[in-house]
Parts: structure tokens; sequence; C-alpha cells
């Protein structure tokens, strides 16, 4: 989505554009990751994948300004980007050890590492955690993380076969995404 690229672009270009011999770095990087399949494919069809690559994206945007600027702000940003996309997707959860695992490498174990901590997590608790927390106690508990399988119309249907996972055809699914 455009709305990715935006993000990476400007990651990109905190990250790489100090010196001006580095003038090619941002488009070169921009250029890969705008033809990446995967983002391209994901766009392409209907899923919630849509909503979470970009606010991965977004979370890991602020996590590296908060390394670098150590602003409470840039922190808090990275934690409310990552809670969102949990809320969207569960994969987003793999975003917090990294979130965190960096917190407790640029302070180590000191009171303002421990009040960030305290307060990533309850920005966490308080955006996404309400979900986790009524999806445990409802009615219809489910086994499975992933609970639409059943809802799902029967065209939107994918054979579960080793030939599905190794065929790569573009013009296919440019046809029918």
């Amino acid at each position: 989505s455009i709305w990715t690229l935006l993000i990476v672009l400007k990651t990109i270009h905190e990250l790489f554009y100090t010196e001006p011999e580095s003038h090619f770095a941002v488009p070169a990087t921009f250029a890969l990751i705008a033809f990446i399949p995967g983002l391209v494919m994901l766009s392409a069809r209907i899923n919630n994948d849509v909503l979470a690559i970009p606010l991965a994206f977004l979370s890991l945007y602020y996590l590296q300004r908060w390394w670098r600027t150590l602003r409470m702000r840039d922190w808090i940003f990275c934690i409310i980007a990552a809670a969102l996309c949990i809320l969207s997707k569960s994969n987003g959860l793999l975003l917090l050890p990294i979130a965190f695992g960096c917190l407790l490498i640029r302070h180590g174990v000191r009171p303002r590492m421990i009040r960030d901590a305290i307060i990533g997590i309850l920005l966490v608790t308080t955006i996404a955690g309400w979900y986790s927390a009524w999806r445990m106690s409802s009615e219809t508990q489910q086994d499975l993380i992933v609970g639409n399988t059943s809802t799902l119309n029967s065209g939107l249907a994918v054979d579960n076969s080793a030939i599905t996972y190794i065929t790569f055809n573009p013009v296919a699914l440019v046809r029918i995404p």
C-alpha cells in the first residue's frame, strides 16, 4: 500500500540521509521495498494485512526514532502503533518483544526503563488488552487464534495442498487476486 511505502521512505530517509554521498541509498532502498512481492500481493487481496503492515512499519519507524532521540513521545507513538497493529492482526504481538527488548538494551534496568516499560504495558493493555480479555471470556471461545475461517465465503477458499504454496503465477494472481 502507498501508506506503507511512505512510512518506509520516511524511515529510510532518516536512517540513511545523513551524508551527501548517501543520496543514492534512499531511492535505491525505496525502489527495492516498493517491489517486494509480498507487499504488492497483500495490497491486492481483501484481508487485515493491509492495515497491519503499515502499522507495524509505523511502530518500527517510531522505535528507530526513539532509539536516536530518546524522546518519550516517540516511545509512546511506537507502542500505540504496535497496539493498533495487534488489534488488526495478532502478528502485531511480535512488535512488543522488539520494542521492550530495545528499551532494555538502551537503558538497562534503571528507573527510566522501568517507567517507560510501565507506560508501554499500560498503553498496550488499554488499547489492545481489552479485546484479548473479551475474546477469552466470550461464550464463543475458540481454540485457534484465527477464528474467521468458518465464516468466510466459500468462494474465498484456497486449496490447502503443496502445489498451492510452491506455485508462483503472477498472471493468475493479477487476474484473480
